[in-house]
């Protein structure tokens, strides 16, 4: 929620409602009682509201996440799908992988799709030491792209073009959920660079050899601010002589960008191993 209504919302409730800061006894920050009380009458939707609050702060509160998790369990204990998100969300952040996964299930029960998208996260990444399996989190992804996650329809045509395992790729697919993934954006053009770095992926993968290597080119110049020859057998002596410089930060950023154009500059697709979530 944006943080100027959160706080056009509170200036209300404090000059319209006649209402008084209190500070009950498991809390550390105070919130107005007229939320208090209707979230004592069962009403999920404040207590949703002031764990937002605290999850994103305003200019009376300062965000505190673990306050945000009190009032966020409050309302998913009463059933509400978005607090329960919001509460796995915490869970996860703090590696408690098992509660926030239970979470993540209650609520993709009432079809919270970015409870879907990372339910995705455990077969993929293997999170909570569950077994990698690309088709349950197909599954579970497909679950989240008929819900319109965005971020759903970029790792599973990703994951469709890049994974070693040939059982778990299709290049037609990928660039079919790409597709669909593009049409959601329309014409503001507003995607990730991930995203884009995605379709070189795609394109690579059904053999669109020089379409990936413009569209990674284009990748490359504007987030390492390296200047490519447009003639590939130059490029390709470029991206070589740049992959052997000594890695500062600022190149190490800009590395997987360019192993991916080399690759796609000698006309192959990218494979890449999900990454190895328990040595991070």
């Amino acid at each position: 929620m944006d943080k100027s209504i959160l706080n056009i919302y509170v200036f209300i409730l404090l000059t319209f409602s006649n209402v008084a800061w209190v500070q009950p006894e498991n809390m550390t920050e105070n919130v107005p009682k007229i939320l208090l009380q209707q979230v004592e009458q069962g009403d999920a939707e404040s207590a949703y509201f002031i764990g937002t609050i605290f999850k994103d702060g305003t200019d009376e509160i300062e965000a505190q996440t673990e306050q945000a998790e009190y009032w966020f369990s409050r309302g998913a204990e009463m059933g509400h799908a978005f607090s329960m998100y919001e509460v796995a969300e915490i869970q996860f952040d703090k590696k408690e992988y098992q509660k926030a996964k239970e979470w993540y299930q209650l609520a993709t029960e009432q079809g919270h799709g970015d409870s879907f998208y990372k339910l995705a996260y455990y077969p993929m990444y293997g999170y909570n030491d569950t077994p990698l399996d690309c088709k349950a989190a197909y599954a579970l992804l497909d679950e989240a792209r008929l819900r319109k996650v965005k971020g759903a329809f970029n790792d599973q045509a990703w994951m469709l073009s890049t994974l070693p395992d040939s059982r778990c790729r299709s290049g037609e697919k990928a660039w079919r959920i790409y597709s669909e993934l593009e049409a959601l954006f329309g014409q503001s053009g507003a995607i990730p660079w991930a995203y884009w770095d995605t379709k070189a992926a795609v394109l690579a993968e059904i053999s669109e050899f020089n379409s990936a290597i413009r569209l990674q080119k284009w990748i490359v110049e504007e987030n390492c601010g390296l200047e490519l020859s447009s003639e590939q057998d130059a490029m390709r002596k470029e991206v070589a002589a740049h992959l052997q410089k000594e890695q500062t930060e600022e190149l190490a950023y800009c590395q997987s960008f360019v192993e991916r154009l080399q690759v796609y500059l000698n006309r192959s697709s990218w494979r890449e191993d999900p990454p190895d979530i328990n040595n991070n």
